[in-house]
């Protein structure tokens, strides 16, 4: 083997392992599905029991929600975790802010292994979600896109 090809061959391997190192430092990134039949529960004011709330805007009129499995933890700046029990949340979720006159969608907070872990509600889609360790997830508060 030629000694540039051995060359190209170990800067490929040290780019592999700094790039993959990078990831598990910052952490992976989720994604984000639309889900129609939960947008109807939703709009129905039926939201799923069991999940842990939280809530980012304005106290009355939020800008999101999402509704997270119990062993999740929302870490991000900015939301603050609703009381389940009380009949608020069905009241919170009525009242998200609609944006361009677009109704709030639900959109499954997918994790690790592509299993569901929470839900995303709102008619600002544009958000980022970050998977830590110990079940600690970050969704960003959402920002509106520089349009026109």
């Amino acid at each position: 083997m030629r000694a540039y090809d051995m060359k190209a061959i170990v800067a490929i391997i040290i780019v592999l392992a700094l790039a993959s190192s990078s990831s598990v430092i910052a952490g992976s990134t989720s994604r984000l599905i639309h889900n129609p039949q939960m947008s109807q529960r939703l709009e129905s004011g039926n939201p799923p029991e069991g999940l842990r709330w939280y809530a980012t805007g304005r106290e009355g009129f939020p800008d999101a929600v999402i509704g997270l499995d119990p062993d999740w933890h929302q870490v991000a700046k900015f939301w603050r975790e609703v009381d389940s029990s009380s009949e608020d949340t069905g009241a919170l979720i009525q009242n998200v802010m609609r944006y361009r006159e677009k109704d709030p969608q639900a959109l499954d907070i997918i994790g690790p292994y592509g299993k569901v872990i929470g839900i995303y509600w709102s008619s600002i889609y544009w958000t980022i979600v970050r998977i830590g360790k110990e079940e600690e997830i970050r969704v960003y508060r959402p920002k509106l896109p520089n349009l026109p």
